[in-house]
């Protein structure tokens, strides 16, 4: 069980979780830094995302294999971030979202389950959207003036949505030995494997996706 904290050290929370469970590649991104990869197979992980106020917090299982949620405080999620109206998930912090999954229900409850979801999936898949959850907590905490409370939620949907086509890209836009060694599990590789890297040219990736492949940090296996 890993905690996460809404705390303005979200990003650092998160890179920890992030590394535990996931795989490195040597896949060089646009940064010069490495992507990184879920792992195969059908195991889970769970985070409690524990508000700042030290409220009770709330239990989320998610999938290795793609980073999804599958359950809430144990009950099932059905991801559905095609149905999710960014006008109606303008939640000026996430304590209350929070403290709707607790006292609501019907769409409201979906509400403030999808704005968890989509904020803890993305920051696990995106180091560059981790940061700006953090950027945008350290706001909320410290009532930074002329600053907005308000999060981009648009960007978290574009961001989720992009995800899946973005990493499928990125796998075609690789040589198939740099592709070979990505999918294989870390404690197969040879030496010689291992001293193996190559970068991702990403005008190889579809125009669309290239801004998302550029801000993403874990890629999914393809099917």
């Amino acid at each position: 069980m890993f905690t996460l904290r809404m705390a303005p050290d979200w990003a650092e929370q998160v890179r920890k979780i992030r590394e535990a469970v996931t795989e490195d590649t040597h896949l060089i991104r646009a940064d010069n830094g490495f992507y990184r990869i879920c792992r195969a197979g059908d195991a889970g992980f769970q985070v409690r995302v524990q508000p700042g106020s030290g409220a009770r917090g709330v239990e989320l299982r998610l999938r290795e294999s793609d980073l999804d949620v599958t359950h809430i405080d144990g009950g099932p999620f059905e991801p559905g971030t095609a149905r999710v109206d960014p006008r109606r998930l303008q939640a000026p912090a996430f304590d209350e979202a929070l403290l709707a999954l607790q006292r609501s229900a019907g769409p409201q409850r979906f509400e403030a389950q999808s704005l968890l979801v989509l904020c803890v999936a993305g920051s696990l898949r995106s180091d560059v959207l981790a940061a700006k959850i953090g950027q945008w907590l350290r706001v909320v905490t410290t009532g930074l003036p002329g600053a907005s409370a308000q999060l981009a939620v648009g960007e978290l949907l574009q961001e989720a949505r992009a995800w899946g086509p973005a990493c499928e890209s990125i796998f075609n836009a690789i040589t198939g030995t740099a592709r070979g060694i990505a999918l294989k599990r870390r404690a197969e590789l040879t030496p010689l494997q291992r001293h193996f890297s190559e970068r991702v040219d990403l005008a190889k990736v579809e125009p669309g996706l290239q801004a998302a492949a550029r801000s993403l940090q874990v890629l999914k296996r393809p099917k």
